[in-house]
């Protein structure tokens, strides 16, 4: 069974937001919800979502394209939809420029999910056309994994600690561990004091993918 993919809808209105938020859940997708930037940005480090569905206006404080522009190279991660009431991104006030790979969805369609979903599911696509072919260069035991997690497994069996880790990605210690732990639940890896999930997981990379040059220190 396909592992639910993960989706943070960054929207100040907190109607808006739920309204996405259960029409995203209504098919299949795990949700999570940001009501400002700084929430988004900690709640991505904590969840690693596939996708962002992300308003350009979140009132007082920094906005959607301030989340976006925060997450610099790693915006190829993920699948990315903005929201607005203008009518296409062509209409957005002189300077504002949205990366290529990011979709665009009116907020007025918002009350039909199809709408939604099909908008979401394109940016998903592009993002995955983007990657490396998962299904085909993954082997069974780490098809259940997303891109992001991959690229953690490789990190860990190449030696890294979650410092270094956090350090390489640019991301908090906190939201390392918290992705550790996923990968680890996601690989079921056991939590046995006794056993190094650590090490388990690295020897599991080693075996499927083949031994990754060691870190350096």
């Amino acid at each position: 069974m396909p592992t639910p993919r993960q989706v943070l809808v960054v929207e100040d209105d907190p109607f808006l937001c739920g309204m996405v938020g259960e029409i995203l859940e209504g098919r299949g997708f795990v949700v999570h919800q940001a009501h400002t930037a700084e929430a988004a940005l900690s709640l991505i480090d904590k969840h690693d979502p596939e996708a962002l569905i992300v308003d350009l206006d979140l009132g007082h404080g920094p906005s959607g394209l301030d989340v976006i522009g925060a997450l610099g190279n790693r915006i190829a991660e993920f699948g990315v939809l903005v929201l607005s009431n203008f009518p296409s991104a062509s209409a957005l006030s002189p300077g504002t420029v949205l990366p290529e790979s990011v979709g665009y969805l009116m907020k007025r369609k918002i009350s039909d999910p199809d709408e939604v979903v099909s908008a979401l599911e394109a940016v998903l696509s592009d993002a995955v056309l983007a990657r490396p072919n998962h299904s085909e260069l993954v082997p069974a035991e780490l098809s259940s994994l997303t891109p992001p997690q991959l690229e953690l497994l490789r990190l860990i069996a190449m030696g890294y600690s979650n410092d270094m880790i956090a350090r390489e990605r640019n991301v908090t210690l906190r939201s390392v561990e918290t992705m550790v732990n996923r990968l680890f639940t996601a690989l079921g890896l056991s939590s046995d004091p006794r056993s190094n999930a650590r090490v388990k997981a690295a020897m599991l990379y080693a075996r499927t993918m083949g031994v990754p040059k060691a870190a350096s220190t």
